[in-house]
């Protein structure tokens, strides 16, 4: 994110679901799979900024991010495209999958970054699969884009393997979505997501910077953990993880450091020390496996994502600055509140403007939750469910909206 940034969807070949080249399905890691489609009417397959297409020779200068474009039920035939890549990226404001990459006065007036801005957009043009769950991320990962390297290790064992995961985010616009009544509750939810490896099975742990409707941590109960199969072998995400979800404004509670949450129109930095975010879910005995003695323990993924439920919402964040540093810290600050936008910012909330100002109720949600009544809006909080609480709201795939719960 220092030059231009190059992009691509998950999948290494362009064609990878479709008839062409079908997915290979592999390992159930827990045991939960159920029949998966292996063959799509199209890949969804996106890129930017790359000098080959596919980068997968070992001489390919196959340095990139990795966009995920999933909605649930993954294998729902309004999907077009497969998992991983079920709907098209579009630009910002454009539909429900926008991403782009923007730099400087694009941004914000003086803004000296690139950002990855992530738009989960359901306002105007809902979710075609009717109670589905979309999930946009964008992350780095050792084995797409980052030619097998581990991006950091927990426990290094010096100060030039890098163990602390630095990086800016910021909330740009959120719309509290409906209620699919009797079916699904409304939800918002963006996260970074980190993985390592050890044992027989990988190490995720969830931190939610942002949340609406949501609760993935209740103290003094245990975070909630989610045994996730992701049975398709050409996916950055084979095979799956045992994934811990901890709220940012739990972390002291649990793990006796601070992490803020992201809030309207703020740069947010966050410097997290990975080896102390997972020995602190170690020590609360949430991972199958304990976590070794060994040094250098590689993390092979960090990505961050939102994620909602319901009907006719947005949400809008960005991730910059994003960096691995070898000198331990755990601070965080938040930046100066700005409220102008740039060049290019000021046409996506234009979009999202237009689109909320023709749905009832729209701009009086989004206005409750600009004045931080958020509150006001969600279900009492023992009744927001967790994020694997959620999943279970999914409905069959090809189930048509009007045999929905009334």
């Amino acid at each position: 994110m220092l030059g231009i940034p190059a992009v691509k969807t998950d999948y290494a070949d362009p064609a990878t679901g479709t008839a062409s080249s079908p997915l290979v399905v592999g390992t159930c890691l827990w045991n939960n799979c159920g029949t998966e489609r292996t063959v799509y009417p199209r890949s969804d397959y996106w890129q930017q900024n790359l000098p080959c297409d596919p980068c997968t020779g070992p001489y390919a200068p196959d340095l990139y991010w990795t966009l995920l474009l999933n909605n649930e039920p993954r294998n729902d035939h309004r999907n077009p495209g497969p998992p991983d890549a079920s709907q098209p990226r579009v630009a910002p404001g454009r539909g429900l999958m926008g991403f782009q990459t923007l730099h400087g006065d694009d941004n914000l007036p003086g803004d000296p970054y690139w950002r990855a801005h992530l738009v989960l957009d359901f306002l105007e043009v809902g979710n075609p699969v009717y109670g589905g769950i979309p999930f946009l991320g964008f992350g780095d990962f050792s084995d797409r884009g980052n030619r097998g390297r581990p991006i950091g290790y927990l426990r290094p064992s010096s100060n030039a393997r890098p163990s602390v995961l630095s990086f800016q985010s910021r909330l740009w616009d959120a719309t509290p979505p409906v209620p699919i009544e009797g079916s699904q509750p409304a939800t918002l939810a963006s996260y970074v997501w980190m993985l390592a490896e050890w044992g027989t099975t990988p190490k995720a742990v969830f931190i939610t910077l942002y949340h609406f409707n949501l609760q993935n941590s209740a103290p003094p109960a245990n975070p909630a953990v989610n045994r996730f199969s992701w049975p398709f072998a050409q996916s950055v995400l084979y095979p799956g993880s045992e994934i811990v979800y901890i709220d940012a404004e739990d972390m002291g509670y649990y793990c006796g450091f601070d992490l803020p949450s992201l809030a309207l129109h703020e740069d947010v930095l966050y410097r997290i020390d990975l080896t102390q975010l997972f020995s602190c879910v170690d020590r609360l005995g949430l991972f199958t496996e304990p976590m070794p003695p060994d040094q250098d323990i590689p993390v092979t993924q960090v990505l961050w994502a939102n994620e909602s439920t319901g009907l006719e919402g947005d949400l809008w964040t960005d991730v910059h600055d994003p960096k691995m540093l070898g000198v331990p810290s755990i601070s965080s600050a938040v930046g100066v509140l700005s409220t102008a936008d740039g060049d290019a910012t000021a046409l996506i909330r234009q979009d999202i403007e237009r689109q909320c100002r023709v749905k009832p109720g729209c701009e009086q949600r989004a206005a409750m939750l600009a004045a931080g009544r958020q509150s006001e809006l969600e279900l009492p909080l023992t009744e927001q469910p967790s994020r694997p609480e959620l999943m279970r709201t999914i409905p069959a795939a090809d189930t048509p909206a009007s045999t929905q719960k009334p």
